[in-house]
This record gives C-alpha cells, structure tokens and sequence, in this order.
C-alpha cells in the first residue's frame, strides 16, 4: 500500500479492523511517525469538533500505533489529550480513555515524570484523566523504566495530603494502584481514605485490600502484570477484539478486582 492509501484506510472508522493498513503502518516506522504524531495533534487542537458526531479515527490509531513504537515526541502531545475534558476525551477515545490511555502514556514516557504529577494534582482537571495518570505509573514502574519505590513513595505523598480529601475516581484508582503495585508500607494510609469515605467500594473494597496484602508481593505483582497488562507492544492483538470491530457482541472486559478472586481461591 502506499503511504497516502494507508492514512486514507485508518482515517475514518469503517465498522472493521484495518489490519492490513496497521500492518503497514507498523512496518513503515519512519515514513509514518510525522503524520501519526500530526494525526494527534490535530485531534488535541479540535477536539471539541472532532469528538461529537465525527467519524474521524486517525487519532484512535495513531496512539496506539506510535505508542508500540515508543515514540517519545508523542509524550508531550498525550499530556496535553489528559487535559482535554471528560466529554471531549470520551468522544475522541470511546472506551480507548480507560483501556488504553494509561498504556499509552507509559509507552510513550520521555523521562520526565513531572507533567504526570502536574495531571494528578490539579483538581481542575477530569478525575478520569488524573486517575489514569495515577495508573499510567504504575506501568512506567512495572516495566522498570522508574523504580517501584519512587512509585509507591509518591502515591504516600498523595495520600498523605498531594490530593485534595474529597470522594472522587482519583481516590478509586489511588487505592487500587497502591494495591496493585503492592504497596503495603501504605496500608494506614488506605484504611484511612475508607474512613473517610473517599473511595466507592464498588470500585474496590477494602476487603478486596485486605484480601491482595494477605498474599506476597510477588504473587501480587504477577496478578496485575496478567490482569492488567504491560506497555503496548502488539498492535494487532490488543485492538483487533475490540467490540467496535466485530458485528457481534462481546462480553465487556471485567475492570477491577473480583475476577482475581474468584480463580485464586482466596
């Protein structure tokens, strides 16, 4: 395929997995990188026109595209999507927002760790985005570009005083991170945050944290690497299920907790 046959194929959602123009697009790193990276600027800049009643998609396959590239230029252009408000981010990503932006985040990391923490901060910003952020390092940790510590260290910053004490999804994916990457050293910390009702315990339970900081941390980190996932790495495989490109209809992905229980007998 050529170029332009390429970008014209993954322009417009079309009912079915391109997987022929992925494919090329994944082979041709280097011719197609400035045009994914443009493909998202331009959905940043007008994304309030894009978002609502568009069938433009390029954006869509451009962050996961360039994410499984780890194209470090994307990092500074994904941080300023995180901004962008809830309706407008749903709009542009559908269920991509909760699956898929975190990874791509953390596959597209330049080193700089501040822009996340600035998102996760800012009460002004969508709660969904800043609890994504929050789940975008646990990813960066999990995969060994920043030490599990420094992670784990930050998160008790937040929760002891770094976000504002107010029942939010920030709190949701503060505690289920923490748990995640298995902090127990915050376990006070956690407890705390029920008391003071600012987690929704259908989200997860503090007996689900009791449950996870019963078994060891090794056990614990395998759970999430296999519930959750790594870094996008194969494009193909992680898009290609998606209910918006099969005419049948698939069961939704379990979000949080429970489906760990179930098959550990815990």
């Amino acid at each position: 395929m050529e170029l332009a046959e390429i970008l014209n194929e993954l322009e417009r959602y079309r009912g079915y997995y391109p997987e022929e123009a992925v494919e090329e697009a994944l082979r041709r790193q280097n011719e197609i990188t400035p045009h994914l990276l443009r493909a998202i600027e331009i959905a940043v800049d007008k994304a309030e026109l894009i978002a609502f009643g568009s069938k433009y998609y390029l954006h869509f396959f451009a962050i996961h595209i360039i994410a499984s590239f780890r194209e470090q230029q994307a990092y500074p252009l994904i941080i300023r999507m995180y901004r962008l408000p809830t309706n407008q981010l749903e709009g542009l990503l559908g269920n991509a927002l909760y699956e898929s932006l975190p990874r791509v985040l953390a596959s597209v990391y330049d080193g700089n760790i501040e822009p996340i923490k600035l998102i996760i901060e800012d009460p002004s910003l969508s709660e969904y985005s800043r609890g994504n952020a929050i789940t975008s390092l646990r990813y960066i940790a999990q995969e060994d570009i920043i030490s599990r510590e420094s992670v784990i260290e930050y998160y008790g910053r937040l929760f002891r005083g770094g976000l504002e004490r107010k029942h939010s999804n920030v709190w949701n994916a503060l505690v289920s991170e923490a748990v995640d990457i298995y902090a127990k050293s915050l376990r006070s910390e956690i407890y705390r945050a029920y008391e003071d009702d600012l987690v929704d315990c259908d989200f997860i339970s503090k007996s689900e944290v009791d449950a996870y900081f019963r078994i060891s941390e090794k056990e614990v980190l395998v759970i999430t690497r296999k519930l959750y996932g790594g870094l996008i790495d194969d494009v193909h495989r992680f898009l290609r299920g998606w209910a918006c490109f099969n005419p049948e209809p698939v069961l939704p992905r379990i979000h949080k907790k429970n489906p760990v229980f179930q098959g550990s007998g815990t």
